[in-house]
């Protein structure tokens, strides 16, 4: 991998420029693409500058699928695509870049509430799978780190982090390759968002149960669609309040969206394989980014807590809707 180039506001600025829009850049966290708050005539935006190793044909097909929301189910609160292209830079590389239409909220990490926001989490994920149904995939989906239903390509990184990590891990991977994986191909499969994890979700803090924005479709793959259900639910099993709300996500996520009796019968493992790669993925890089250590295991005490209870932490959980 290329070592990246840091872009200073400046060249934000100018990029922004070059897409039509002037104001003022303020830079936000991300993981590996840079993501600048844009103010421009009194408005915000997002100003997105890709990662320079970031195919086209990637980032085309993630600002396709945001485009067919705004069609299919223009009541989603996602982001709306409003400039792209791939531009040049002061390195002689190009990178693409594009605006986005700024949502309003607060992080759902900061406003976790009840069971009527965990059934408003569910009934959204649910009208976007739909939405999502009839995208066609690329002939190729984008081989995503974060794809459950790959998940055992992340186990050479169990020798890169800690022996006790690296054994409750593998533990789970195991099981899903031994268990999970076979029942896999039975099941629809579809575009997902693959990422609702609670920094990636914007509420109104006023009612928490209100849904605001779905943001970064980075990771957007192709798969079974109860990978990107067990994704968000991993996220809401770190805390024994938070469990409790489960059974409301699932109904109005099924009142939606009809789960079959495979797809629950496989969730508890592929809730467990997302929470074994929240292990090994944050821990493996935090060991090579100390300085970034907070933020990428901001989830991992909370997963390996969930790992060490074991399944039987999911009894009763996934009964009929």
């Amino acid at each position: 991998m290329t070592r990246e180039m840091t872009l200073t506001p400046q060249m934000a600025k100018d990029a922004a420029a070059r897409l039509g829009l002037d104001g003022a850049v303020e830079l936000l966290a991300s993981e590996r693409d840079l993501t600048w708050r844009l103010v421009s005539g009194g408005r915000a935006f997002v100003l997105k500058i890709c990662h320079a190793e970031e195919a086209p044909w990637v980032v085309e097909f993630q600002l396709g699928a945001l485009r067919h929301l705004a069609a299919r189910a223009p009541a989603l609160p996602v982001p709306r695509v409003l400039a792209h292209a791939r531009l040049g830079y002061e390195d002689g590389g190009e990178r693409e870049t594009y605006v986005l239409s700024w949502l309003d909220g607060a992080l759902l990490s900061h406003h976790r509430d009840g069971a009527a926001q965990a059934a408003a989490m569910g009934a959204m994920m649910a009208r976007m799978c739909l939405a999502l149904e009839d995208l066609p995939p690329p002939p190729a989906p984008p081989a995503q780190l974060w794809d459950v239903a790959r998940a055992l390509q992340i186990r050479p990184m169990l020798a890169g982090i800690e022996p006790g990590p690296a054994r409750l891990a593998g533990a789970v991977l195991d099981e899903f390759e031994a268990r999970v994986m076979p029942r896999l191909g039975t099941l629809p499969r579809q575009v997902i968002h693959n990422d609702c994890n609670p920094h990636n979700v914007f509420v109104d803090p006023a009612d928490p149960a209100r849904i605001t924005g779905i943001i970064d479709f980075g990771d957007l793959t192709v798969a079974p669609r109860m990978c990107d259900l067990a994704v968000g639910l991993s996220y809401q099993m770190q805390t024994p309040e938070l469990r409790a709300t489960i059974p409301a996500w699932l109904a109005a996520y099924g009142a939606v969206a009809p789960l079959s009796a495979g797809e629950r019968a496989v969730l508890a493992g592929l809730i467990r394989t997302r929470m074994a790669m929240t292990v090994v993925i944050s821990s493996w890089r935090a060991a090579r980014a100390p300085e970034n250590a907070a933020y990428l295991l901001r989830y991992r005490a909370g997963a390996m807590a969930c790992l060490e209870a074991g399944e039987g932490i999911f009894e009763g959980m996934f009964g009929d809707e």
